[in-house]
């Protein structure tokens, strides 16, 4: 299914329920549990499903760095105005754990941003507060 860019829902419109979770967040069962718009912060909830383990029966890590990227990403949207996106340029993981299925709470946060784009870190940790994974990415801010 193509998508019109320019037709893309904000964080807000999604948020207060005017437009649908996009399919990956609903994959990863994102839900946000709180935000800030001004200085670029979100925490939220994920679940690791058990579609997501490899055969060694732990989380695979594509799927973890996809939860930090998605925890990453919105911090970045959440801050962002009208007619605007922000694609993950690089994302580099840390893994320092395995993890099971079960509960997660990913944290965003811009670390920094000029010029349109933004150092982000973000960090995946078990429901008690266990340190998963974390991550560092840079998304570059775009018109649609």
């Amino acid at each position: 299914m193509k998508r019109d860019l320019a037709l893309a829902p904000s964080f807000l419109d999604i948020h207060e329920g005017r437009a649908p979770h996009p399919p990956v967040a609903v994959l990863l069962g994102w839900h946000t549990l709180e935000f800030d718009s001004e200085n670029g912060y979100i925490r939220g909830e994920m679940l690791a499903r058990e579609e997501f383990l490899n055969p060694a029966g732990v989380l695979q890590g594509g799927m973890m760095c996809a939860m930090l990227d998605n925890a990453a990403g919105l911090a970045v949207m959440c801050t962002l105005g009208p007619g605007q996106m922000a694609p993950t340029l690089e994302i580099k993981s840390n893994f320092m754990r395995p993890g099971k299925p079960g509960k997660f709470i990913g944290e965003g946060w811009i670390r920094s941003q000029a010029a349109g784009v933004c150092f982000v870190e973000a960090r995946l940790t078990t429901e008690t507060g266990q340190l998963v994974a974390t991550a560092s990415a840079t998304a570059r801010i775009l018109a649609r």
